[in-house]
C-alpha cells in the first residue's frame, strides 16, 4: 500500500520524466530489435567471402607450449565477422571470461621471447556459441597443442585374443561387429536375425560394457548359442556411449569389419560389400549423412568451423558421414584407426566437448582425411523412409535409406522409430521420399546439390520427430523430389519381419531385464510428456518465471539432442 501511494505521489511530481523513460526504453528495444541485439547483419553474417578467410593465421606455434612460456592477454574482437577486421575493443573480455559471439582471437604471449601471437581465430560462425558457453582464451593452449599431441600419438595395440587355429583364422578375416546395452538389445537381436534370414553367415562380434548389461543375459546367450555370435567385453571405463564404437573398431578381432547399428536393417546379404570393387580398391566404405557443408548444416561443419584448425588440416567440402554403416580393412588403415582413437579417447575430447562435431559421426572420415588414409565415400544420396498423409501431403521420414556403390538400397536405418520388441510397435516405413535433381549425369546432380536440404518438424502423424526433404529450394523454387509408396515392395515386408524378431528377443527377457527396460521406456515417456506440456506451442512454454525459463531451455536443448541423434 505504502509502495502504491509512493508511486502516485512520484508519477504527479515527475510525469515527464516518468514519460521519457517509458518511450526511451520503447525506442531502446525496437533498436535492440532492429539490430538484432547487437549480432551482426545476416548480410556479413553469411558473407561469401569470410569462407576464404585463413583462421590458421601466421602465428599458429608449431611446438607444444611449456609452463613457463605460455601467457594468455585475452580476446580481441573485431568488426565485420571477420578476424582480420577493423578491432572492436568495446567486445574485449579477459583470458578467464566466456568469448562473445563475435569474430576476434586470442591474443597469447610467449613469456620466453616476448613474441605475441594471435590464435583461434574465428568469424562469426567458427563456434556454436550456445554450447560452448564456457569457452574462453584459457583454452588457447590445449587448442594449439592439440593437433600438435595428435600427430605425434600412437594408440597402444589392440588386445590380441587367445590363438587360433588357421581355419579359425581364416574365419576371421570378416566380420559384423555391433554394441549392444539393454535400451538395444531387442533391437541389435533382430538385426541378427535379419542378417541370418537373409543368408548372410558372416560371423558376428556384439561387444558390452559390463556395468550396462550381463555378459548371460537372455538375448546374449540366445545369439551365441544359435546364431554365430561372440560376446566380447569392453573395458575401457571411458569408452562409453558414442566412443564405445572407435573402441570396438580398433579391437575387433576381423581384419575386415562391417559395423552395423542396432536399429539399421540390412535388406539384402551385405557379405558382397567385402569384394565390392570400391572396397578393395580403397579399404574403406563410408555412407553419406544428410548434410553438406551450407549454411544449414546443423553440425556447423562447413568452412569458417574451428574443427579445420583445431585437427591443422584444410577445410574438405564433401557430405558429412553417416556412421550407422561402414566398412573398414583394419590392417589398410592403421594409422587412421590410431588418429581415430585419439579423436576419440584422449582426454580432453576437444572435438566433441567443444561440439565442433556430433558424436561419433564425423570422426571416423575426420580421422582417415587427416592421416590421408583412403576411402570410399558412397555416392547416391540419402533417401528417407517414413510415412505418409495423402490429406495433409505431408511426409515425416524416420529412417535414412541408403545404398550400395552401385545405387541399390542396402539399408533402412530405422533410427527415428527404434525396434523397441514392444507387442504395439507398428510399420514406420511405409513411404519413400527422395531427390531427384540432375538429369542423370554427375555433373547435372552436382549442379543441383544445393537444392537438396532435409529438415525438421515434431510431434507429427504420431511421431516426435519427423524429416523430409525441404519442399523450398533456396532459390525460391521447388525441390525436385519424389513420393514414393512402398506398399507394394519388399521393403515393408523386410521392416515388418525385423519387427517381429524384434518381439522375439523381448520375449527372451527375464523379469528383471523386462522390468529394468519398461522402466527407461516409462521414464522417456514421462520426459516426452512433461515435455508436452512446456513445449512449443504447449501450457506454460510462455511463462516467465525462472522455473519456466530453465524447463524452456532445458526442452529446446533436448529438442536439438533428439534432432541430431535421429540422424546418426
Amino acid at each position: 500500500m505504502a509502495l502504491k501511494t509512493w508511486m502516485t505521489r512520484f508519477l504527479r511530481q515527475h510525469f515527464m520524466l516518468a514519460l521519457f523513460l517509458v518511450l526511451a526504453s520503447i525506442i531502446a528495444a525496437i533498436v535492440y530489435e532492429v539490430t538484432g541485439g547487437g549480432k551482426p547483419k545476416a548480410s556479413i553474417y553469411d558473407a561469401p567471402a569470410l569462407n576464404a578467410v585463413d583462421l590458421e593465421g601466421p602465428d599458429r606455434p608449431r611446438s607444444l607450449w611449456t609452463d613457463d612460456e605460455f601467457e594468455c592477454l585475452g580476446w580481441r574482437a573485431t568488426h565485420k565477422c571477420d578476424p582480420y577486421g577493423p578491432r572492436d575493443k568495446a567486445r574485449d573480455h579477459k583470458c578467464g571470461e566466456p568469448m562473445p559471439r563475435s569474430s576476434g582471437f586470442c591474443e597469447v604471449r610467449n613469456r620466453t621471447s616476448g613474441e605475441i601471437l594471435r590464435v583461434m581465430l574465428a568469424t562469426c560462425k567458427s563456434w556454436r556459441w550456445y554450447l560452448v558457453p564456457l569457452l574462453s582464451c584459457n583454452d588457447a593452449r590445449q587448442f594449439t597443442d592439440f593437433s600438435i599431441h595428435a600427430a605425434r600419438y600412437t594408440h597402444p595395440p589392440p588386445e590380441v585374443l587367445a590363438a587360433k587355429t588357421r581355419e579359425e583364422k581364416e574365419a576371421d578375416k570378416r566380420g559384423i561387429v555391433m554394441i549392444a546395452y539393454p535400451k538395444v538389445i531387442a533391437g541389435l537381436y533382430a538385426v541378427v536375425r535379419m542378417l541370418r534370414s537373409l543368408g548372410c553367415a558372416l560371423p558376428v562380434e556384439v561387444w558390452i560394457h559390463l556395468t550396462e548389461m550381463k555378459a548371460n543375459h537372455s538375448v546374449l546367450v540366445e545369439l551365441v548359442k544359435h546364431y554365430n555370435v561372440m560376446v566380447r567385453i569392453i573395458r575401457d571405463p571411458n569408452a562409453s556411449k558414442f566412443f564405445a564404437k572407435p573402441y570396438v573398431i580398433y579391437h575387433s578381432a576381423f581384419e575386415s569389419v562391417l559395423w552395423i547399428d542396432s536399429d539399421n536393417i540390412p535388406v539384402r546379404d551385405p557379405t558382397y560389400l567385402f569384394e565390392a570393387p570400391e572396397f578393395v580398391k580403397y579399404g574403406a566404405i563410408f555412407w553419406p549423412d544428410f548434410w553438406r557443408p551450407a549454411i544449414d548444416t546443423p553440425f556447423n561443419l562447413h568452412q569458417q568451423s574451428a574443427l579445420w584448425t583445431l585437427l591443422d588440416m584444410p577445410f574438405t567440402d564433401m557430405f558429412e558421414q553417416e556412421s550407422g554403416q561402414f566398412l573398414v580393412n583394419r590392417s589398410r588403415s592403421q594409422s587412421a584407426l590410431s588418429k581415430l582413437m585419439f579423436y576419440s579417447s584422449h582426454l580432453p575430447r576437444l572435438i566433441t566437448d567443444w561440439h565442433l562435431v556430433w558424436g561419433d559421426k564425423d570422426l571416423f572420415r575426420l580421422a582417415w582425411l587427416n592421416t590421408s588414409t583412403p576411402f570410399y565415400m558412397v555416392q547416391h544420396l540419402v533417401a528417407l523412409g517414413g510415412l505418409y498423409d495423402a490429406d495433409e501431403k505431408f511426409f515425416c521420414g524416420v529412417s535414412m535409406i541408403q545404398r550400395d556403390p552401385m545405387g541399390e538400397i542396402i539399408f533402412m536405418h530405422r533410427n527415428q522409430g527404434k525396434l523397441t520388441g514392444r507387442r504395439d510397435q507398428k510399420p514406420l516405413i511405409t513411404h519413400l521420399q527422395k531427390f531427384t535433381g540432375g538429369d542423370g549425369t554427375a555433373a547435372s546432380l552436382q549442379r543441383d546439390l544445393d537444392k537438396y536440404r532435409v529438415q525438421c518438424k515434431m510431434r507429427r502423424l504420431g511421431q516426435y520427430t519427423c524429416f523430409m526433404i525441404n519442399p523450398r529450394a533456396p532459390d525460391g523454387d521447388s525441390t525436385p523430389s519424389l513420393t514414393l509408396s512402398l506398399k507394394t515392395t519388399k521393403y515393408m515386408a523386410i521392416e515388418q519381419h525385423a519387427i517381429g524378431f524384434s518381439i522375439e528377443g523381448r520375449g527372451l527377457f527375464d523379469k528383471e531385464e523386462e522390468a529394468e527396460v519398461a522402466k527407461m521406456e516409462a521414464d522417456m515417456q514421462a520426459t516426452e510428456d512433461k515435455e508436452t506440456a512446456y513445449g512449443y506451442g504447449g501450457i506454460g512454454y510462455g511463462g516467465a518465471g525462472r522455473a519456466d525459463r530453465i524447463m524452456k531451455r532445458e526442452i529446446r536443448q533436448r529438442h536439438y539432442r533428439l534432432g541430431l541423434r535421429a540422424l546418426t
